[in-house]
């Protein structure tokens, strides 16, 4: 006698039930499962690679009209125009002692170049962590790089790059904090039972990051978490 073959789509076994309870938030990627190591080198990418452009057409002299007034102002520890920016003239005073090489205005357009570069590669990482992909970190921080306001900024002495690096900043402590906190990734699911004791001082770096560059650009205040 022929014996009765079992029907379905897996005649000779049991349907997995790992299929049948798969969701579609089970299919994504966890971010707090991802390595911190894949998320730096994603960002160090970021970084090279906006960098390179960037010094390829970096200005090589003194720009008008706010740059030049910057770059004096660096010069000679001065006071520039309202709000006067010390944060930036301070680092740029400095770096245009430490740079050992290139005429003065040339070092202050290539602190502009870092500090872009920098802000690209920190929001990477911060999409990095948020999302567990690389690909969600590259792409965006890229695209960002390279716009048209953020690619001019770059590559004369401006107060803004400065800016852009605090508020990258800014969202890679928020994405620490929502890690912490068990707010991310699959211990949200399981109600934060694996959030850690005490991640308050991110919650501290947050305000801090968000209130430096607000003391020319308040409007940075605006993103700190409610």
């Amino acid at each position: 006698a022929l014996e009765a073959q079992p029907s379905g789509p897996w005649p000779n076994q049991a349907k997995p039930s790992s299929l049948a309870g798969m969701s579609r938030r089970d299919a994504m990627p966890d971010p707090v499962q991802m390595p911190a190591r894949s998320a730096l080198l994603a960002g160090a990418g970021v970084f090279v690679v906006s960098l390179a452009v960037y010094l390829r057409t970096l200005h090589t002299g003194l720009p008008g009209p706010d740059s030049g007034e910057l770059i004096t102002v660096a010069r000679v520890l001065g006071v520039g125009h309202p709000p006067g920016y010390p944060i930036y003239t301070l680092l740029a005073h400095a770096f245009g002692l430490l740079v050992p090489w290139g005429v003065y205005a040339w070092k202050i357009n290539l602190l502009s170049a870092l500090l872009h570069a920098g802000a690209a590669a920190v929001l990477c990482v911060a999409l990095c962590r948020l999302t567990g992909r690389r690909v969600a970190g590259f792409a965006p921080a890229l695209a960002l790089a390279f716009s048209r306001p953020f690619w001019k900024s770059a590559l004369v002495a401006e107060a803004f790059p400065l800016n852009s690096l605090m508020a990258a900043v800014m969202w890679l402590a928020l994405a620490a904090l929502l890690r912490d906190s068990g707010l991310l990734g699959a211990a949200a699911g399981r109600g934060g039972a694996e959030r850690r004791a005490r991640p308050w001082p991110l919650g501290v770096l947050i305000l801090l990051t968000a209130a430096l560059p607000a003391q020319p650009h308040t409007l940075l205040l605006l993103a700190l978490p409610r």
